[in-house]
C-alpha cells in the first residue's frame, strides 16, 4: 500500500509546530535570560577549575623555591635573597668596573628586555636569583623586595639537564633510517618539552600543562632556565638553538637563561642581553651575615652571635676569593 496523505494528522502537526513557536516568542525574555546565564555558569565552572589549577602550580613553584638556596636548613629564600648588582660583561674578564660604574638592580634589567642572560661563574648566585624570581611570581603577597618583579607572569623554570639531548647512535636508528642516502635529523624538543620540563621539576600536577601552554601562548610567562653550563658542548649548542626559535616562536614572554661567564656567544645572536653578576660589597655581605647571626641557635649564656664575630673573617674570605 502506497503513502497516502492524511489531512487531519497534517493539521495536528501544523498546529502542535505553531503552537511552540507561539510559546517559544511569549516567552523569548526568559529562555534568553536562561540560556545566558547557563553560558555564564560554564564560564564560571571553567575559571574556577582553571584557577584551582593555577594555585595547585603556584604552590608547588613556590614549594620548591623556598628551599633552592645554600641556607635551606636555616629559612626559607625569602629571608636571605640580597638583590643582586648586575652589569654588562666587560670585554676582559679580569678587569675591575670603574670608580663610576652604575651598576643595574634586577626589576629594571627586567623591565627593559625580554631576553635576559645571567652570566657568572659557578655558586655567584645565578641559580638562586631564579628561584627568587620563580618564588616572588608563584606566591599571592609578593615579599617587599619584589617591588618591580614581573609578578603578573606565570613563572616557569627549566633546568635543561632535565632533558634529554643525546643524539642517537647509529646503531640505534631503524634499519630502513640507516639505509637511506639522507638519514633523517635528530628531533628537536618542542614547545611540550619545555612545559613537561616546567612541571616535572617542581612537582606540580600533570594537569598544569595545558595552563602552561596558554601562558605561553599568550605571552603571559617568565621562563626561567638554568643547567646550561653543566651540559657537554654539543648539548650546548642544541640547546641554545632551541630557546632562540622557541623565543621566537613566543616573543611576548620574558625569558631569563642562567649561563658560564663566557661561551654564550650562540645566544647574543640570538638576541639576548649578558649582564653579570658582580661580586658582592660589604653592605650585601653585612645584611646576609646580619640576618644568619638572627637566625642562629643562641649561645650558652642564651646570646644571639653578633654579626661583627663573623663578618672580619667572611668578608677576609671574599677578599682571597673574589669568585665565591
Amino acid at each position: 500500500m502506497g503513502w497516502q496523505f492524511d489531512p487531519y494528522s497534517a493539521l495536528i502537526g501544523a498546529v502542535t509546530t505553531l503552537g511552540l513557536v507561539s510559546l517559544a516568542y511569549l516567552f523569548r525574555q526568559h529562555l534568553s535570560r536562561g540560556w545566558h546565564e547557563l553560558v555564564t555558569r560554564s564560564g564560571r565552572v571553567a575559571a574556577w577549575l582553571t584557577a584551582g589549577v593555577e594555585t595547585q602550580y603556584k604552590q608547588a613553584v613556590s614549594s620548591w623555591a623556598q628551599k633552592a638556596h645554600p641556607f635551606s636548613a636555616l629559612g626559607n629564600l625569602g629571608q636571605f635573597f640580597i638583590p643582586p648588582r648586575l652589569s654588562a660583561p666587560a670585554s676582559d674578564p679580569e678587569s675591575t668596573p670603574s670608580v663610576h660604574h652604575v651598576p643595574l638592580t634586577l626589576d629594571i634589567a627586567l623591565s627593559g628586555h625580554k631576553r635576559l642572560l645571567l652570566t657568572g661563574p659557578p655558586a655567584s648566585g645565578r641559580s638562586t636569583i631564579l628561584a627568587y624570581l620563580a618564588l616572588a611570581c608563584s606566591e599571592q603577597e609578593p615579599p617587599p623586595s619584589a617591588t618591580g618583579l614581573p609578578c603578573d607572569r606565570l613563572p616557569l623554570y627549566v633546568h635543561l639537564t632535565d632533558i634529554d639531548w643525546a643524539l642517537p647512535e647509529e646503531g640505534d636508528l631503524p634499519e630502513e633510517t640507516v639505509q637511506q642516502e639522507e638519514p633523517q635529523p635528530a628531533k628537536q624538543p618542542g614547545e611540550d618539552d619545555l612545559v613537561k620540563a616546567a612541571v616535572r621539576f617542581v612537582r606540580a600536577p600533570s594537569s598544569a600543562s595545558k595552563l602552561l601552554r596558554q601562558r605561553l601562548q599568550t605571552g603571559q610567562a617568565l621562563v626561567l632556565v638554568d643547567g646550561w653550563d653543566e651540559l657537554p658542548l654539543p648539548a650546548r649548542e642544541r640547546a641554545a638553538a632551541w630557546l632562540a626559535h622557541l623565543a621566537d616562536m613566543l616573543p611576548d614572554n620574558l625569558w631569563v637563561v642562567a649561563t658560564g661567564p663566557s661561551g654564550f656567544a650562540p645566544f647574543t645572536e640570538a638576541n639576548f642581553v649578558p649582564l653579570r653578576l658582580e661580586t658582592w660589597a660589604r653592605p650585601q655581605v653585612e645584611e646576609l651575615v646580619a640576618r644568619l647571626s638572627a637566625l642562629l641557635p643562641p649561645s650558652t649564656e642564651g646570646e644571639i652571635p653578633s654579626g661583627r664575630e663573623v663578618i672580619g673573617p667572611l668578608l677576609q674570605a671574599l677578599e682571597e676569593y673574589p669568585s665565591l
